[in-house]
């Protein structure tokens, strides 16, 4: 019980702490520990991998019960998992790696690879995010900033795409 109380103060704190992601900006490093534990509330790599997409698995038992409903209910869609894989490809070959991972993937693959999927999700903001939808139980702007981040990012693959 302590530990989850720590863990929630510190919680509190990144919230009052941290700073909005602005889709013009650079990425922001959400990294801290009062974020981290976030990091557990969504994964990849329960359904067989096909190489396109990315599976996304969400782990609601990482938090309290209202608060992984409120992830759960508010994140777990589509525009979410978009961008979630739109960040992925800012790192080379990461989404790749994302859409190869399954259950057969084996235990030391599967931590490497989410935690470079973790750490690059991080500096764009993505557990605050989360932070923000479990605290408030609805998208607020750190969610909209996100989104408009990922939106940014895909407008700019698309046309470097089409100008090749």
């Amino acid at each position: 019980m302590n530990a989850r109380r720590s863990i929630l103060r510190l919680a509190v704190i990144g919230l009052c702490a941290g700073g909005p992601v602005h889709a013009d900006a650079q990425p922001v490093d959400d990294s801290s520990a009062p974020l981290s534990f976030y990091r557990y509330v969504v994964s990849v790599g329960c359904a067989n991998p096909n190489g396109q997409t990315v599976a996304y698995v969400w782990h609601p038992t990482f938090v309290t019960e209202r608060e992984g409903e409120r992830i759960f209910k508010a994140l777990a869609a589509p525009d979410f998992e978009g961008c979630l894989s739109e960040i992925a490809r800012t790192k080379t070959g990461l989404y790749e790696l994302l859409a190869n991972l399954g259950p057969q993937s084996g235990q030391d693959v599967t931590r490497g690879i989410m935690e470079q999927a973790s750490e690059t999700w991080s500096r764009f903001g993505v557990y605050a995010a989360i932070q923000e939808v479990a605290t408030t139980g609805s998208r607020g702007p750190k969610v909209k900033a996100l989104l408009d981040a990922c939106d940014n990012l895909s407008r700019n693959r698309q046309g470097a795409a089409a100008a090749k």
